[in-house]
């Protein structure tokens, strides 16, 4: 990462796929981001890297594919923050993005950031996994006190309300709930049934710990989701 007095830049990869379904040479896509006013709280898109997802898709409905980054790590709510670099992007290398912010859910922190027409009415919509933890919203302020409640991980749906143009989320409605102790690392949206039905596909663990040879190792499966109707 990057950055200056007026703004950070980070960094994705492109590989465009080529008509006989290989890649080509991969692209650097440069986007800078704005930098927060003195006193805001901070968030830490750059240093995030296992926890940055970059989605291609059209976010404001001009018929161009634009760059929408979500990541999952910061604090006090600086999580729930995407930033959407607007298209199109052939043959550019730099960008700029703007921050788009989500409605927080109370008590829970995003884990993983997907987009997908869930309810088939043809606008982007958005799903997130999150992980939860009643009374954590009363010690944001300081992530060094931590409560003694069970932690558990979800997926829930932002419905895109907008009639037209960039996005607008109503309130999350949740989808799913792992059964403890799993979690939830990761998820994929799948068209998998009848008149493009969309399914889940989620990443999860439990029970990392040390071999006899001093290695890490956990519990992990792949999980399917049918959506019913």
């Amino acid at each position: 990462m990057s950055g200056s007095n007026c703004c950070r830049s980070d960094m994705v990869h492109l590989f465009l796929r080529k008509n006989d379904g290989s890649l080509a040479a991969r692209q650097d896509l440069l986007f800078k981001l704005p930098v927060k006013p003195p006193g805001a709280e901070p968030d830490y898109l750059g240093l995030a890297r296992a926890v940055t997802h970059p989605h291609l898709v059209d976010w404001n409905r001009d018929g161009h594919t634009d760059l929408v980054v979500g990541h999952s790590e910061g604090w006090a709510g600086g999580e729930w923050t995407l930033y959407v670099c607007a298209g199109p992007l052939a043959g550019k290398t730099e960008l700029t993005a703007k921050a788009f912010v989500l409605p927080a859910v109370p008590d829970a922190r995003p884990v993983y950031f997907g987009v997908a027409d869930w309810d088939g009415d043809g606008k982007v919509d958005l799903l997130v996994a999150l992980r939860c933890q009643k009374g954590s919203d009363a010690v944001r302020a300081d992530p060094l006190k931590q409560t003694d409640e069970p932690v558990s991980y979800a997926i829930s749906w932002l419905r895109n309300t907008a009639t037209k143009g960039e996005p607008k989320f109503a309130a999350a409605s949740p989808l799913l709930t792992l059964p403890a102790p799993w979690e939830l690392d990761g998820f994929t949206v799948v068209e998998g049934g009848k008149g493009g039905r969309l399914d889940i596909v989620v990443s999860v663990s439990k029970n990392i710990r040390r071999n006899m040879e001093g290695n890490y190792c956990v519990d992990s499966q792949l999980w399917l989701y049918r959506r019913k109707g």
